[in-house]
């Protein structure tokens, strides 16, 4: 019986346990840094994070270091988003997130030009 109680209590404590993912880096697929776009709709894409629940995924004009409008500030499980936005030049930056640690934001700029 203690032996069995000693065992669950081990996978009990193997489950709580997180991942530290501070140290990984979101690799951003598509788009390209300083792309530009002339079409309705955008699907913004990167690679999974092992060890992530979601990503954080904001979109501010017209750069983080200085936002004067948010497009989308959002957390999601999977690794695209689609949006439609309207013309100017966006900077676009993901990190992964789970219950206890962050990613650094990776980042690139996007122009839209309908």
């Amino acid at each position: 019986m203690l032996l069995t109680v000693a065992a669950l209590a081990m996978i009990a404590c193997e489950d709580v346990v997180v991942k530290d993912i501070s140290d990984r880096e979101v690799v951003l697929l598509s788009p390209q840094d300083s792309a530009t776009f002339n079409s309705a709709s955008y699907t913004f894409w990167w690679n999974p994070v092992e060890s992530a629940d979601g990503y954080q995924l904001l979109i501010v004009s017209p750069d983080l270091q200085q936002p004067a409008f948010v497009a989308l500030d959002t957390t999601i499980t999977k690794d695209k988003f689609t949006i439609d936005l309207a013309n100017g030049q966006y900077q676009w930056c993901v990190r992964a997130v789970n219950s206890s640690y962050t990613t650094a934001y990776t980042c690139r700029v996007v122009t839209i030009k309908k």
